[in-house]
């Protein structure tokens, strides 16, 4: 059951639901979303947040090693050829103003880092 009425066919927990408040909540949600990219976009020296890609995630196991997210789950062969070729700029992509890259923490160079 869904306790805010959003996902109910409960009569009672419908009344849960008040459209005309939650709908400036979804909409603050998505702005704010929108921003936490487009400063991630900005640290990692994109243009948009469009253009992320596997090469950007990067994980740390137990052990410290830190490796992309495109080393740790490889397309399958007969798709690697199509993810793994430059991406053209993708054409109406939001660009931001200042794609000043930030230097990357703790220094040195990693996968996913110039």
């Amino acid at each position: 059951k869904c306790p805010v009425g959003v996902a109910t066919t409960d009569p009672e927990l419908m009344k849960a639901l008040v459209v005309e408040e939650k709908k400036y909540r979804v909409m603050n949600y998505l702005v704010t979303l929108r921003a936490g990219l487009c400063s991630l976009a900005q640290a990692a020296g994109l243009p948009s947040p469009t253009l992320f890609d596997r090469r950007h995630a990067v994980f740390r196991d137990a052990a410290g090693r830190i490796r992309s997210a495109a080393e740790l789950f490889p397309y399958p062969e007969p798709l690697a050829p199509l993810f793994e070729e430059e991406r053209p700029e993708i054409e109406g992509a939001a660009v931001l103003e200042k794609p000043e890259a930030a230097p990357p923490l703790g220094g040195g160079s990693g996968p996913g880092r110039a």
